[in-house]
């Protein structure tokens, strides 16, 4: 009938593996919608090379979902065979992975290079899976999504840099580093259990470190609290709320790690404070699931829950 509508259909769950008989006989009025929800977020899709892992045949019921990046093209690369047509990524950076990276700076590489590099990928479009309050301490990972949209030419570290001194005043440039330093030492894939259970035990040791990395730049944020202009010390006062819940994420997470009984008691006082400041960071921070996702992780170490 000649109709302007466009059908989405997905490339999700089962139906990553790509038919092997039906073709769609008007590609036009079709747009590919790849939404690889179980993949890791350790590196772009890019940086994976070669898939780390042999992902089977079809197998109603008994599928082994892709983890790798490189993995997961495969998938819609058997999409790509019997549909050229247009084709959308649909991912989740922003729905869960970012509660595991405090510092920010892991995931906000990942997506960076992810939006650059769609036209390489054959896709053309992005949409962002994810929850609305992702700004905890800053809206870094969004207005690098909408930047790099816009023009895939965005440069990463020129746009944080000036990301970082447009919030932050004369102090961006320090807070990029405080929070570059944090993402290295919160390994938030290995949090996210993308490397195994060896590489979750070995976090603690730089989980043991964030207290001191933040004890260190403390007198450097109550500094840019006392900045005259209101905005600026806006968001130096989001800045030294998350520095008393980065230390907490820590000195919980250590105790996930090491499968510490004690985890409990530590998680309720972390619990109530968190409800305390709740009015403070409501808007930029969903508590809510950064409190699920710990306790879904303790129980899955064994440590009970009062």
């Amino acid at each position: 009938r000649g109709l302007s509508t466009r059908i989405v259909f997905l490339a999700y769950v089962d139906l990553l593996w790509a038919p092997r008989k039906h073709r769609i006989k008007n590609p036009d009025r079709f747009i590919l919608m790849f939404a690889p929800i179980s993949r890791s977020y350790e590196r772009a899709f890019l940086e994976a090379g070669s898939p780390e892992e042999t992902v089977g045949p079809y197998r109603r019921n008994k599928l082994r979902f892709p983890r790798s990046p490189g993995a997961n093209l495969e998938m819609l690369e058997g999409w790509r065979r019997m549909f050229d047509g247009d084709c959308v990524d649909f991912d989740y950076h922003l729905m869960w992975a970012h509660h595991f990276d405090p510092g920010q700076m892991q995931l906000a590489r990942v997506v960076h290079k992810d939006v650059r590099d769609l036209r390489k990928l054959g896709m053309d479009g992005f949409i962002s899976c994810q929850i609305q309050r992702v700004a905890f301490p800053t809206g870094l990972w969004l207005h690098l999504i909408g930047k790099t949209l816009w023009d895939a030419r965005t440069p990463w570290r020129l746009t944080v840099e000036e990301y970082f001194a447009d919030v932050f005043g004369e102090g961006g440039t320090q807070v990029k580093r405080y929070l570059e330093g944090l993402s290295r030492l919160v390994d938030a894939p290995a949090l996210r259990s993308e490397r195994g259970e060896a590489a979750r035990a070995n976090a603690v040791h730089g989980l043991r470190k964030v207290a001191a990395h933040v004890e260190a730049f403390l007198p450097t944020i109550e500094a840019g609290c006392a900045t005259e202009d209101a905005t600026t010390a806006s968001a130096w006062k989001l800045l030294r709320e998350h520095a008393w819940y980065v230390r907490a994420f820590a000195d919980i997470w250590e105790g996930i790690c090491s499968r510490d009984p004690s985890t409990t008691e530590r998680f309720t006082q972390f619990e109530r404070e968190l409800n305390r400041r709740l009015p403070r960071v409501h808007h930029v921070f969903d508590t809510w699931l950064a409190r699920d996702l710990m306790k879904l992780n303790m129980r899955e170490a064994g440590i009970e829950l009062a």
